[in-house]
């Protein structure tokens, strides 16, 4: 049997009766969002054609990598989103691959790249500061995880260097699914003393309910650098 292909089932009975059935099995197929990155940038990787409500690792050039989300599993379409860091060492075209618990599997090539900081580096402090304050509100302004349609979320989070100061941009990729209904970039400055960011975005009404994710991203003052990633989910009713 192969996978993306039309395939052929035939029954035969002791008698000699036969009964058959075309069908297609779906190939597993990844994409990369970009599809080149220097070292320690983040890529987003999204997946379909895998097994519903299965969970998928992530591999870069046949090392298992750390995700955001740092569990991933697929919808109940099979599809997956998840983000990672370009690991050092790398260079030229890199295979990503991801496996589901059924063995599908689906590849895509990474081409690393040289990169820059931006002139500004994040400290692991920053990076801490992001990643412990990050919350969603209700439209009244308080933490909140479920959010009825047609109504607004709000996304607050710290900005805060560990040393130093210089301009960076935050991003909020709002999705549901691999759906991406927003996403919003904003230049900024950061400094050692914490900035509390707050951004409200309106739930559309006809929108799909069940699990949506924002997706907090900092960059360096290029826009491609990454200092930071956050990942916040909520529930759209």
């Amino acid at each position: 049997m192969s996978a993306g292909a039309t395939n052929t089932l035939a029954l035969t009975d002791a008698s000699g009766n036969t009964a058959m059935a075309v069908f297609n099995v779906t190939a597993a197929v990844v994409t990369l969002i970009p599809s080149s990155a220097a070292v320690g940038q983040t890529v987003e990787i999204i997946g379909s054609g895998y097994a519903p409500a299965s969970a998928v690792v992530v591999q870069i050039a046949g090392t298992v990598v750390t995700t955001s989300p740092a569990s991933v599993t697929t919808d109940g379409g099979g599809s997956f989103l998840t983000f990672a860091l370009v690991p050092t060492g790398l260079s030229g075209s890199n295979p990503v691959t991801a496996i589901d618990s059924s063995g599908n599997s689906g590849t895509a090539n990474l081409n690393v790249t040289a990169g820059t900081s931006g002139g500004f580096s994040f400290g692991t402090a920053s990076q801490a500061a992001l990643s412990s304050s990050a919350q969603t509100l209700n439209g009244a302004g308080a933490p909140s995880t479920t959010i009825p349609r047609g109504q607004s979320v709000k996304f607050s989070f710290v900005l805060q260097s560990s040393t130093g100061s210089g301009p960076v941009v935050w991003a909020i990729t709002l999705q549901q699914g691999t759906t991406v209904y927003n996403i919003v970039n904003v230049p900024t400055t950061i400094s050692t003393t914490p900035s509390t960011i707050t951004y409200s975005q309106l739930i559309p009404a006809g929108s799909a309910a069940g699990t949506w994710t924002a997706t907090i991203q900092v960059y360096a003052s290029n826009g491609v650098t990454p200092l930071g990633l956050t990942v916040l989910t909520f529930t759209a009713t």
